[in-house]
C-alpha cells in the first residue's frame, strides 16, 4: 500500500485492504486496539487484587460468596500471576477442597507455574497481608470495576480504528453492543427482581385477573391465535419455501395489528420496494384483485377506503436494501422515539447483512438472530422476522416443513421463541390436489418456548393474495 508521508495514509486504499482482506484488518485492528491499552498507564489495582487472594488464603469459605455476590472472574484479573493463583484457589473451593497456601502451592507447582507467580513465599506474604477476610466483597468491586473500565476501553479502541478506516458509523456502534453487554453482565449481584411485583405483574396479566383480556398482540388469526400472540421481548420466526406465502401472512398480520388495532409497527422490506409491499397492503385490505385492467367503480371505492385505512395507519416501512443489524436497530429505535413500536417485521432475515462478516453464513445469520432477540429484549416489543427453509424439503416425499429444514437452522432455533411454517399441499400437488385441500394453508407452530406447538388451518386466496381464517370461507 502506498504512503503519501510518514503520518498520512491514503484512506481508499485502506478501505480496499479492508474489503479484500477482511480477517487480517479485523486482527490489525484488535492489535491496534490493544496497544493503545497498553500505550497508557493500565487500569488496573494490584493491591485490590492481592487483597482478594489474601482473603481467599485467610477464610475461603467466608470469602468466597462474597466475592461471587460481586460477580468476580478470574479473567478480571489484570496481573498474571494473580490470575494463576485465583483460578487455582476458585477451582479448590468448587471442589470443596481446602484452600490454603500448602494445597494452592501444590497446585500451582502441577500447573509448572509455582515459581512464576514468586513461589510459597509470596503466598505466605500475601496472606500475612490480611487479617480477616470480611473486606473480601469491597476488595471484589474494586477489581471488578478496573476489570469493565479495561474492557470498555478495548472496545473502545476497536471502534476508533474502525472510524479511521471508514467503516458505517451504524455498524461501529453495533460491533460495540457485545462489549457493553459483557460490562453490564459482569455487575454481578443486586439485579435480580423485585419477586413480590413480579408476582403481582403476573397475576394481573392471567384473563380471569384481566377481564378476560389475553396477553399479547392478536396475529389476526383466530386459530393462530389459540397457539401464540405477539407477546413482547418475543422474536418469533415465520418460515416457509419460497412462494408459500410467508411475506403476504406477515402482511396480512400487519393490516390487522396495525390497521385495525392500531398498534404502532414497523417493517424492514430487503426484498421489496414500498411500493410494491403498500399495493399488497391495499390489496389484501380491500379484497380486491389489484392486477384486473379493469375495475369496477364499487370495487375502486373499496381500494380508496383500504388506502386511507393503511395512510392513518401508525405503519412505518423501510425498503432499504442490504440493511445491517445496526441500521435495523437504529431505525426501530428511531421509529419507537416516535411511536411507541409493538411490532417490528424483517421481510427476510437471509437478506440481511451483517457488519462484520465472518465468511461463515451459519455464523452470520446467528449473530443476526441473537440481535433480532435483543433487539426485541430492548425495545420491548416483537420482532417478527421472515425466514427460508432448506431445499432438502422439495426432497421428500412429505413436504411440511420442520426444525431441521431452516437455513443457519441451529442459530434460530436456539433465539427464536416461536418458530411457525407454512405449507399449501395445492401448491406442490397443482391438479391433483383434494377437494378439501384447495384454498388451505397450514400454519404449523414447531416451537413455541412458553406455550403449545401444533397445526391449524388458514384459508389462502390467490387473487387477491390474502390469508384468512378458515371459518370466514365455510359454511359450518
Amino acid at each position: 500500500m502506498a504512503v503519501n508521508n510518514d503520518d498520512e495514509i491514503p484512506i481508499g486504499e485502506m478501505l480496499g485492504a479492508y474489503e479484500d482482506e477482511r480477517d487480517d484488518v479485523k486482527h490489525e485492528v484488535r492489535e491496534l486496539a490493544r496497544e493503545l491499552v497498553r500505550s497508557h498507564k493500565p487500569v488496573y489495582l494490584d493491591e485490590a487484587e492481592r487483597m482478594v487472594i489474601a482473603a481467599m488464603l485467610v477464610d475461603a469459605d467466608k470469602a468466597m460468596p462474597l466475592i461471587e455476590d460481586v460477580g468476580l472472574d478470574v479473567s478480571d484479573f489484570f496481573v498474571g500471576k494473580h490470575r494463576h493463583v485465583y483460578g487455582v484457589m476458585a477451582k479448590l473451593w468448587s471442589q470443596r477442597r481446602p484452600v490454603d497456601s500448602i494445597s494452592v502451592c501444590d497446585a500451582l507447582n502441577r500447573l509448572a507455574v509455582l515459581d512464576e507467580v514468586g513461589g510459597a513465599s509470596w503466598l505466605s506474604q500475601v496472606e500475612s497481608s490480611l487479617p480477616t477476610a470480611s473486606a473480601a466483597g469491597e476488595h471484589a468491586k474494586l477489581v471488578l470495576e478496573k476489570s469493565r473500565t479495561r474492557k470498555l476501553a478495548q472496545a473502545l479502541g476497536e471502534g476508533l480504528h474502525y472510524a479511521k478506516l471508514g467503516q458505517n458509523p451504524l455498524d461501529i456502534i453495533e460491533g460495540l453492543y457485545p462489549a457493553f453487554e459483557d460490562v453490564q453482565r459482569s455487575r454481578g449481584g443486586g439485579d435480580f427482581v423485585d419477586m413480590p411485583k413480579v408476582v403481582r405483574a403476573a397475576y394481573d396479566a392471567l384473563p380471569v385477573n384481566s377481564g378476560g383480556k389475553v396477553k399479547g398482540i392478536s396475529t389476526g388469526f383466530i386459530d393462530v391465535n389459540r397457539m401464540f400472540r405477539y407477546v413482547e421481548g418475543d422474536l418469533v420466526i415465520i418460515a416457509a419455501r419460497p412462494s408459500m406465502g410467508k411475506t403476504q401472512w406477515v402482511l396480512d398480520s400487519l393490516i390487522d395489528a396495525s390497521v385495525t388495532e392500531k398498534e404502532p409497527s414497523a417493517i424492514f422490506s430487503l426484498e421489496m420496494t414500498a411500493e410494491q409491499l403498500t399495493t399488497r397492503l391495499i390489496g389484501a385490505k380491500s379484497g380486491v384483485d389489484l392486477g384486473r385492467l379493469s375495475i369496477p367503480p364499487h370495487e375502486k371505492q373499496q381500494i380508496i377506503d383500504a388506502g386511507a385505512a393503511i395512510a392513518c395507519a401508525p405503519l412505518f416501512i423501510d425498503d432499504t436494501p442490504g440493511l445491517t443489524l445496526g441500521d435495523i436497530r437504529a431505525r426501530s429505535r428511531a421509529a419507537d422515539r416516535k411511536r411507541k413500536l409493538k411490532l417490528v417485521v424483517v421481510d427476510y432475515l437471509q437478506l440481511m447483512e451483517t457488519s462484520k462478516p465472518s465468511g461463515n453464513k451459519a455464523e452470520d445469520v446467528g449473530e443476526i438472530s441473537k440481535g433480532l432477540k435483543r433487539l426485541a429484549r430492548e425495545l420491548k416489543c416483537t420482532v417478527v422476522a421472515l425466514s427460508q427453509l432448506n431445499r432438502g424439503v422439495e426432497a421428500r416425499m412429505d413436504k411440511r416443513p420442520m426444525m431441521s429444514d431452516l437455513r443457519e437452522s441451529g442459530a434460530i432455533e436456539q433465539d427464536a421463541d416461536v418458530i411457525g411454517f407454512l405449507y399449501r399441499e395445492e401448491y406442490y400437488s397443482k391438479n391433483k390436489c383434494p377437494d378439501d385441500k384447495k384454498g388451505i394453508a397450514e400454519f404449523i407452530v414447531g416451537k413455541h418456548r412458553n406455550g403449545p406447538t401444533g397445526m391449524c388451518e388458514l384459508h389462502f386466496s390467490t387473487e387477491p393474495p390474502s390469508f384468512s381464517n378458515l371459518a370466514r370461507e365455510r359454511d359450518w
